[in-house]
């Protein structure tokens, strides 16, 4: 019986930020995963704008859904708590469905108002 590999600490956020896109409904391929890793490593991320441009280089979000990456971005990496369209932008509406509790699960989206 062999021990599944665990990730290293270090890559943990940006592994749960693509596991975040999946559950909003972009379709990223596991090299694209590996890729954004190398890219992050590559460019040794000095500031949260190489990890965005990074992923959007290797996670290609289509140009439709970019809105919507940026919003899970802020909202994974930098805590943003806006809701989609508060900046004038009309950003479609990102519904992020939580997984049970832990540590390492993204952070869920706020709720727009009813």
């Amino acid at each position: 019986m062999t021990a599944e590999p665990r990730l290293p600490r270090a890559a943990r956020a940006f592994v749960s930020f693509v596991a975040l896109l999946r559950v909003n409904g972009f379709a990223i391929a596991p090299e694209q995963t590996t890729a954004f890793l190398a890219a992050i490593e590559l460019l040794g991320p000095r500031n949260p704008e190489d990890i965005r441009r990074a992923g959007m280089a290797t996670l290609a979000p289509p140009p439709e859904r970019r809105g919507a990456y940026d919003l899970l971005f802020r909202i994974h990496f930098l805590g943003g708590e806006e809701l989609p369209g508060a900046d004038g932008e009309d950003e479609e509406v990102v519904r992020l469905q939580e997984e049970g509790g832990g540590e390492d699960d993204p952070p869920e989206a706020p709720s727009p108002p009813a």
